[in-house]
């Protein structure tokens, strides 16, 4: 045997090594950050699963006048926003996409270009009239709410109720 080839494939091994647990390591953590901002955005969206649960089995009345805005709905969207840029790309787009079909793509827009207003919700409320007036034909009225502006208003279907909690509960898997 020549100790020459054993050293160097000594020495190949140990660098392989080296680099592959490296990169297993990274990839865990960066696993283990998806799951943390998938389970996080389970979080915020359990608590209006179950409010769309008792509805749809008359367990609870709709509360919510019709055509009025809640300022939680924003808060809600902007805080879903802010975890879901720990998820993977394309569970991000998935989420981004279900968030504009239960509010509205005028409203996840906005949360886009200013990730803070959805703690100001009124200033971002009153920004997003504003910039509605200026702009009347950018966002059609169905672009401008979505599922759950409607679903909890009172007066509405069961049906409606089922479709949000279905949204919610897809929304709740990243999906």
């Amino acid at each position: 045997m020549d100790y020459a080839t054993i050293t160097t494939s000594a020495l190949v091994s140990v660098v392989l090594s080296v680099l592959v647990a490296a990169r297993v390591a990274a990839r865990q953590e960066k696993g283990r950050a998806q799951q943390r901002a998938q389970d996080e955005v389970r979080e915020l969206a359990q608590p209006r699963w179950r409010e769309a649960r008792a509805v749809e089995l008359g367990l609870a009345k709709p509360s919510r006048r019709p055509g009025t805005i809640v300022g939680d709905d924003l808060v809600f969207a902007g805080h879903v926003l802010a975890h879901a840029d720990g998820l993977s790309p394309w569970r991000r787009r998935l989420v981004r996409r279900r968030l504009r079909r239960l509010f509205g793509r005028m409203w996840v827009d906005y949360l886009d270009v200013n990730p803070a207003a959805g703690n100001a919700w009124f200033s971002a409320w009153i920004k997003a009239s504003l910039d509605d007036e200026e702009q009347p034909r950018r966002y059609r009225q169905r672009a401008r709410s979505g599922v759950y502006s409607t679903a909890l208003d009172e007066g509405s279907a069961p049906k409606a109720a089922r479709r949000l909690r279905r949204h919610l509960g897809l929304l709740r898997r990243g999906v």
